[in-house]
């Protein structure tokens, strides 16, 4: 699955994302069969960590993306290199 960054940029998901998005869907199914609170819970947990790591990974792609232009720049403006 494909995620966009806020400036627009999309870039794909990571297998830890994607591991936990199928265990989370487990879990939904379980707890379609018989509601339990711990299931919720786990749930929450869960969906929390991959808000952490979409986070995480757009920071560090935005990060990546302005390392890049920083070089690019320089680049240009130095014509020997």
């Amino acid at each position: 699955m494909l995620k966009e960054s806020q400036q627009g940029i999309i870039y794909p998901e990571p297998e830890e994302v994607k591991t936990l998005q199928k265990q989370v869907q487990i879990l939904k199914d379980a707890e379609r069969m018989r509601p339990h609170q711990t299931i919720t819970e786990a749930i929450n947990a869960l969906e929390n960590e991959i808000n952490e790591q979409r986070k995480k990974l757009g920071y560090e792609f935005e990060k990546n993306k302005q390392a890049i232009q920083v070089l690019s720049n320089h680049e240009i403006s130095n014509l020997n290199y």
